[in-house]
């Protein structure tokens, strides 16, 4: 098969990743009774930005148009995808897929049903496509491995991968540069950068530089429209537990019912935190970030060239994870 005959078969599959779709469906209420992060509504926002951004016939030729794929005897690439985030290892299989090789997946243990769903649905519409998407238990016969996980599984993936040609990605969070000059619009968006998918991805906000002066408070209030959070269980109980470890520890922060803003240093704010340190000189915050540079994913900022507010959740095809081209490694492999 040629490009274009990828391109429409994905074009065709993400077609069929509607609501009225009755296996997709039972596919949501059963992930979604399997683990309670992936809320139903999550699981559709991550299916519609998939279907409406990455599987266009435009998209995907724009995406497509830098490289020369496949160059080499198509090879088998192992996946082993995080399990953070609802269909988070997506791209990775697109990816390996429209660069001519064969993909062999084994699921997360947090979302194991939908990419068998999705093979299946593969399988009717182009059964020679579905024989480059092969489902495992485990590795084996591989050429080239992409694999995502915390920092302990990348020291796991580092010795069992690491003589092979890998991208093995680790712990990662995103920060927001705020300068004061923000409209109460842009300041709300930036709350979906936080609480989209819990705060449970890679991209989502998990730190605030806040210029000198700047009152974190006015954030709480403006951000109350995503209040709702505080109802899931599981969000409650991680907000409950760390709001008692900085009462306990006497720490600074602000609280409100359903997010803790707690002034720290550090980059990664656990569940249902977000860090945030004040700077006065834009010049020394800008070194600061270049030494974190290893451990950021996104930096939202309304200055050009960062991450628009309200965006981190909406990544183009070419918005690579950890800023590592996986066309550019596929397609040498």
């Amino acid at each position: 098969m040629n490009r274009a005959d990828w391109i429409s078969i994905w074009v065709e599959l993400g077609e069929s990743m509607r609501p009225g779709n009755e296996g997709l469906e039972a596919i949501i209420r059963q992930t979604e009774q399997a683990n309670g992060w992936f809320t139903a509504a999550y699981q559709w926002q991550a299916i519609d930005h998939i279907r409406n951004n990455w599987l266009q016939a435009r998209a995907l030729e724009d995406w497509l148009l830098p490289y020369q794929l496949p160059v080499n005897v198509p090879g088998r690439i192992g996946l082993i995808p995080a399990g953070n985030i609802p269909l988070v290892g997506m791209h990775d299989l697109l990816s390996v897929m429209m660069a001519g090789h064969t993909a062999l997946v084994k699921p997360s243990s947090k979302d194991p049903f939908f990419l068998p769903w999705l093979r299946n649905q593969l399988q009717g519409i182009a059964p020679e496509a579905a024989d480059r998407f092969l489902l495992v238990e485990k590795l084996a016969e591989f050429d080239a491995v992409i694999a995502t996980g915390s920092d302990n599984s990348s020291r796991y993936f580092e010795y069992y991968f690491g003589k092979y040609p890998h991208i093995i990605r680790r712990n990662r969070s995103s920060a927001a540069i705020l300068d004061g000059s923000e409209t109460e619009e842009q300041l709300i968006a930036l709350g979906s950068d936080i609480f989209t998918y819990f705060g449970l991805g890679c991209r989502n906000v998990s730190k605030l530089y806040l210029p000198a002066g700047y009152d974190p408070s006015r954030l709480l209030s403006l951000w109350e429209v995503f209040s709702s959070v505080r109802d899931h269980h599981k969000y409650r109980n991680n907000l409950d537990y760390n709001l008692t470890l900085l009462l306990l520890n006497n720490s600074r922060h602000l609280a409100a019912d359903y997010l803790i803003l707690a002034e720290n240093e550090a980059l990664h704010a656990p569940l249902a935190t977000v860090y945030y340190q004040h700077y006065q000189d834009e010049d020394e915050l800008r070194l600061q970030l270049e030494a974190l540079a290893g451990n950021l994913q996104c930096v939202v900022s309304v200055k050009p060239g960062n991450t628009l507010p309200g965006t981190t959740q909406q990544p183009g095809l070419s918005d690579y994870a950890d800023h590592v081209d996986t066309l550019t490694f596929l397609q040498d492999i």
